[in-house]
């Protein structure tokens, strides 16, 4: 979320399931001079912390298969068309399993990115 800030973004959303997690990120939020009102960090998962009408330009989730799995309809729905959504933290073994689930909620595969085993993938929404 802060790298997307110091691109350009207006305003990020950032949410953890992690509770030292969440908490690191609110310390890094003000060491690095960003603001709740421009970035908002949230504690729980998707349905718990992002109301059914909020949606965004841009979706970024490192998150494992086993969590981006049953998140693809989810994801749709909060994403804007035309919207980008990037996923990274699968690892190679995942990454048909992924986009063939993506696929079919509605995303269409843009390309991917391979460093060693891990993958992000890029997908749209148009």
């Amino acid at each position: 979320g802060m790298y997307a800030l110091m691109r350009g973004a207006a305003h990020v959303i950032g949410i953890d399931t992690d509770e030292w997690s969440f908490d690191n990120a609110q310390e890094n939020r003000g060491l690095n001079n960003f603001n709740v009102e421009n970035f908002d960090i949230r504690f729980g998962d998707l349905a718990q912390t992002i109301s059914v009408d909020e949606q965004f330009d841009l979706i970024i989730a490192n998150i494992h298969r086993n969590v981006l799995l049953p998140l693809a309809a989810q994801l749709l729905v909060h994403l804007k068309a035309p919207g980008q959504l990037i996923l990274s933290g699968i690892l190679t073994y995942d990454v048909d399993e992924v986009v063939k689930t993506y696929i079919a909620a509605g995303f269409e595969f843009v390309l991917s990115k391979q460093e060693q085993e891990w993958v992000a993938l890029l997908m749209e929404k148009r």
